[in-house]
């Protein structure tokens, strides 16, 4: 079990305990403890943010079934922060308290809502993003390539142009040795940009992906004759700054050999 979820398991526990005498005053119709404990169970499995989705549809489901129940909303609002809704956790940590406004972990529940608050402003919207990827600057990566399998990368080629394109958003690169022409041209810039190739990107405003082909063998006469695709998923860490989590997978084709690599790097973007 890790950390992060050992402290979640350590403050839902600690809440329930202080919460038994205002249960048993109550009625709770089964259905909601059996949501609970599903919920509970689905906490205990999750190991990424995307998997606390299931916790937090049982929790919701426990509290619409017991309105004036208050242990659904705090676990709620503690599923959500962890899946990253800290919007919502807030909404719900302050639903638990008007609940049981007299509950001893008061305070600690409303400094817990003041944090998540404040972690709520600091999360950009997709938009944002998005204009931090076009209009910004890629700083470079932070800390070092991890090599997943097959060889070390060629760290002299990173997607660094980002555009928006009839609501679209697209990476754009240019084809390696295609830029020769350019050489010597008096606006090398505008040269370069009519050799890009643009491609789209599936973004949720969470994970970025996309896949390219370069051609990238410097013995090569013919730029078909040495295809290389690369893969990438993205995903958004933080906000302020951008920092992205990068999964990259090369496959190089010289002609009947076939040889993949995984690399994973941080990137990080600015908005100057």
């Amino acid at each position: 079990m890790n950390k992060t979820k050992r402290i979640y398991l350590i403050a839902v526990l600690f809440v329930s305990t202080l919460l038994v005498s205002a249960v048993q005053a109550q009625n709770i119709p089964e259905d909601a403890r059996r949501h609970m404990a599903r919920g509970m169970a689905a906490v205990e499995m999750a190991n990424s943010p995307e998997e606390y989705g299931a916790a937090i549809t049982e929790f919701q489901a426990a509290a619409r079934l017991a309105p004036g129940w208050p242990n659904p909303h705090v676990h709620l609002g503690l599923a959500q922060e962890r899946a990253g809704n800290f919007e919502a956790a807030a909404v719900s940590l302050k639903e638990y308290l008007r609940l049981d406004p007299t509950t001893p972990d008061a305070e600690k529940i409303q400094e817990q809502i003041y944090k998540l608050e404040y972690k709520a402003e600091q999360v950009h919207t997709e938009s944002e993003i998005i204009d931090v990827l076009v209009y910004g600057r890629f700083r470079g990566i932070k800390g070092h390539f991890t090599t997943i399998k097959g060889k070390n990368p060629d760290r002299g080629f990173f997607p660094e142009r980002f555009r928006v394109t009839n609501g679209r958003l697209l990476v754009c690169d240019p084809v390696p040795f295609s830029l020769e022409p350019c050489y010597g041209s008096k606006d090398f810039g505008a040269c370069m940009e009519t050799l890009l190739q643009c491609l789209p990107v599936t973004f949720d405003g969470k994970k970025l992906e996309y896949q390219c082909t370069h051609y990238r063998c410097p013995g090569c006469l013919e730029i078909s004759s040495a295809p290389y695709k690369r893969s990438y998923k993205r995903d958004i860490i933080s906000t302020s700054p951008l920092r992205i989590r990068t999964i990259q997978v090369d496959t190089k084709e010289y002609g009947d050999k076939d040889d993949t690599a995984n690399y994973e790097y941080l990137e990080e973007w600015v908005n100057d």
